[in-house]
């Protein structure tokens, strides 16, 4: 029985970790995107654009981090 819940609370970690990373990595990409193409970004006057995409990546990471941090420091009895 015990064991049983270690094994639901590991996949559980697990898959919102993977999710926390593929976040991580989705905001990573928007940095990388509009680093690489500031030239462009000014050019076009697209400063607001690019920060509403980086705010909003930046908010589906935070959740998603909030949400591995909760399970996995789950309090344990």
């Amino acid at each position: 029985m015990l064991g049983y819940g270690i094994v639901k609370l590991g996949q559980s970690v697990r898959r919102r970790s993977k999710r926390m990373l593929a976040d991580l990595s989705g905001l990573v990409s928007v940095l990388n995107e509009t680093i690489g193409a500031v030239r462009l970004v000014k050019m076009f006057n697209m400063s607001d654009h690019e920060a509403g995409k980086f705010r909003n990546e930046n908010a589906r990471f935070v959740r998603s981090s909030y949400r591995a941090l909760r399970v996995s420091k789950a309090p344990s009895r």
